[in-house]
């Protein structure tokens, strides 16, 4: 092999949010009937909630930058021109994904009354969509709140971050 070494970077610019590959199987999968009459019907037939949970641990924006007069280096200009677009695609994936599972309810709700009125005892159209986005913008103690956006993310966070991190997820939670 020619690799010689990998280089890691974060995927944030990408998929911040780490939706868009189950968001892109989802749609493929509800595209074509075809799809639909492959997938194990039976067992999706059972399902009746659909619960979306996502972690967004987006950075805090501290606001140097509007305290500038210039913003003179490549590194400024990059992380102003990242950072936008990764807000933006955040809000279009958010948006998309909460539309693409509700639409995964609705067709749950139709394969369900289709086969029966009830199934398993409960009426064919109770079918729930739940999307819910947990963020660190959302820690109501705005010490804690800036403490945990100023995290740097990275291979190794210390010990005492992660439990930070942690705890805030599980309050979130």
């Amino acid at each position: 092999s020619k690799t010689q070494y990998l280089h890691l970077m974060d995927g944030g610019i990408v998929d911040n949010l780490a939706l868009r590959g189950l968001l892109n199987i989802v749609i493929s999968f509800q595209d074509t009937p075809a799809r639909r009459r492959r997938a194990p019907l039976e067992k999706l037939l059972r399902v009746r909630r659909v619960l979306v949970l996502v972690a967004d641990g987006q950075a805090i924006n501290d606001g140097r930058r509007a305290r500038r007069r210039t913003v003179s280096s490549l590194g400024q200009i990059f992380d102003a021109v990242s950072g936008a677009q990764i807000d933006q695609y955040n809000v279009e994936t958010l948006l998309l994904a909460r539309r693409e599972f509700e639409e995964v309810a609705a067709n749950l709700r139709k394969a369900r009354c289709a086969r029966a009125a009830r199934i398993e005892g409960y009426p064919c159209d109770d079918v729930k969509s739940f999307f819910v986005r947990v963020s660190l913008a959302d820690v109501p103690d705005p010490k804690a709140r800036a403490r945990l956006q100023n995290i740097k993310t990275g291979l190794t966070i210390p010990a005492p971050d992660v439990d930070a991190l942690v705890k805030a997820g599980r309050g979130a939670v």
